[in-house]
């Protein structure tokens, strides 16, 4: 059950516009808290994403929904941690390729950063600064603390502790949505960020994690994933499961028990859906339209016009001429 959103809601257009750049949202977070995140679809047909952000110069609070079954990752730039969690969801939820329950929170740092999967998800993430945090720590504790006290796992709280910490979140960010709209975020006021500091640290020195054994098998999958996804952002052309075995230093089978963990296809699936996800994104830019639809499908590594229109078409429940219009529509009625 989720706690309901009190303060400000973004109306139509707003949320529009935060679905429009969900997938290049990172560019918008204060700083550099975010080093890289994304969404790729997975499920077929038309999806509703919405968000709502709060952020400062060294917080931040992202809420987001969606129903389609998709795969998302973030990472947290240099110098930051990242909590996340869901509130709600239907089927399996998975984070790094760890089914969640009810109150799992996951701390993340930059050195993997996480990876979700669901559908019908509503989830909650917020960033801090590592720096502030471990004073925040420290002074709670009484006791000298280190960046090596903040690993990327699960916050081992009891479900009704972690229920309590989400819940602490989400009023701060309630408190947040009864301040400024500033573009596409709301502002956060020192008194909410003081408290989401407070909160987070409060859920570290609560936590026991995971035992080595369980934690390593997951992270190296998700390095697994994560060295064969970066080849596949690297070039534009068609790429074969040969090219992410020897990207990512292991063998057809490893490579897809580790993309069957953390994003439940398999690698050649995810890649062509990703694929499809960043040419969604081209044909929905109305500031840079691009020249036609067979240049779009070329830049993202698609031989086959027609293919790629079929393989659109049958992902997102609309043809790519159709989503293109769509953008035309939206920059007409921003002006």
């Amino acid at each position: 059950m989720t706690e309901p959103i009190s303060g400000s809601t973004q109306s139509e257009a707003e949320f529009t516009r935060a679905s429009r750049s969900v997938n290049s949202y990172a560019q918008h977070v204060a700083g550099a808290a975010v080093a890289e995140s994304g969404m790729v679809q997975l499920g077929k047909g038309a999806v509703s994403r919405k968000s709502l952000r709060a952020m400062s110069q060294d917080a931040a609070i992202l809420r987001m929904e969606y129903d389609r079954e998709t795969t998302t990752h973030l990472v947290p730039g240099q110098g930051w941690v990242a909590f996340t969690y869901p509130l709600s969801w239907s089927g399996d939820y998975t984070l790094n390729g760890r089914h969640a329950s009810p109150g799992d929170i996951a701390l993340f740092t930059p050195r993997l950063g996480y990876v979700s999967q669901g559908k019908d998800v509503i989830s909650c993430g917020a960033g801090f600064k590592t720096d502030r945090l471990i004073n925040e720590i420290s002074a709670l504790s009484g006791q000298d603390t280190d960046e090596s006290q903040l690993t990327d796992d699960f916050l081992d709280l009891k479900s009704a502790s972690g229920i309590d910490v989400q819940r602490r979140i989400n009023r701060v960010l309630s408190f947040c949505l009864d301040q400024e709209l500033r573009g596409d975020h709301y502002g956060m006021p020192e008194v909410a960020e003081n408290a989401l500091y407070e909160i987070a640290a409060q859920a570290v020195l609560a936590q026991s994690v995971f035992s080595p054994e369980s934690g390593h098998k997951r992270r190296s999958d998700l390095a697994i994933v994560r060295r064969a996804v970066e080849i596949a952002n690297d070039i534009e052309t068609p790429v074969t499961l040969s090219d992410l075995c020897r990207a990512a230093g292991v063998g057809h089978t490893r490579l897809s028990e580790s993309f069957a963990s953390i994003h439940g296809v398999s690698p050649i699936q995810y890649i062509k859906r990703m694929r499809l996800e960043k040419a969604k994104d081209r044909l929905l830019d109305p500031y840079n339209p691009p020249n036609s639809i067979k240049d779009v499908s070329l830049q993202f590594g698609f031989m086959n016009g027609g293919r790629f229109s079929g393989d659109y078409r049958s992902l997102f429940g609309e043809a790519p001429h159709e989503t293109l219009k769509r953008s035309q529509r939206i920059l007409r009625s921003d002006n």
